[in-house]
């Protein structure tokens, strides 16, 4: 029997492995396990996030995220309230996020800074097109629309993924035309060109 510097014998010493060992292989059973992911927040309907009071869209932000192939990145285009406490606030939407990727909103591009009344154009354009309203994700997911009211300390998020290229046009126009300065227009003009690049 071999005997180990501590006096301990090796055999011994085998069947007690060092507690650090122990915690170690346990975390990476875990890890391999996969942890249960802390439940999602409960997306709501469009009719729940529309309203027609301009005053419900002072602390309204919103996101566009393309979430189609891609060879290059495209940075997510963000909106928010020009009367929000603190900004645009990209953690607000993850409890929300139920489908898809959003890797590309770890690279938040242009921040378009709007009034309630444009945001509130925004969504009674889309108001028009029933097709945009639903939260069903798509086979083949395009452009993730997240608009997310705070107000009241009680959120609620509305996300319609959108399934082809044409639709996500639509709904950049109706973003577009919502919005009164030509600065902001261009930024959405730009975004939706940089989507028809990586569809080429």
């Amino acid at each position: 029997m071999t005997t180990s510097r501590a006096g301990m014998p090796e055999s011994h010493r085998a069947q007690h492995p060092r507690p650090a060992v122990v915690v170690a292989v346990l975390v990476c059973l875990g890890l391999l396990a996969g942890a249960p992911a802390p439940p999602a927040a409960d997306l709501s309907t469009f009719t729940q996030v529309h309203s027609g009071l301009t005053s419900d869209y002072a602390t309204c932000q919103l996101k566009l995220t393309y979430q189609g192939g891609q060879t290059k990145r495209r940075s997510t285009l963000a909106g928010v309230s020009s009367v929000r406490p603190g900004g645009f606030d990209l953690a607000a939407f993850d409890p929300f996020q139920h489908h898809g990727s959003y890797g590309n909103d770890t690279f938040v591009g242009d921040t378009l800074v709007v009034s309630s009344a444009e945001l509130q154009a925004l969504l009674d354009g889309i108001a028009l097109h029933p097709a945009m309203q639903d939260t069903i994700p798509p086979s083949l997911p395009h452009v993730s629309l997240m608009v997310l009211r705070d107000s009241g300390g009680s959120p609620m998020c509305w996300e319609h993924i959108t399934g082809s290229y044409e639709e996500g046009d639509t709904l950049l126009q109706l973003l577009h035309d919502a919005l009164a300065a030509p600065a902001d227009q261009a930024t959405v003009d730009k975004f939706r060109h940089h989507l028809v690049g990586i569809r080429r």
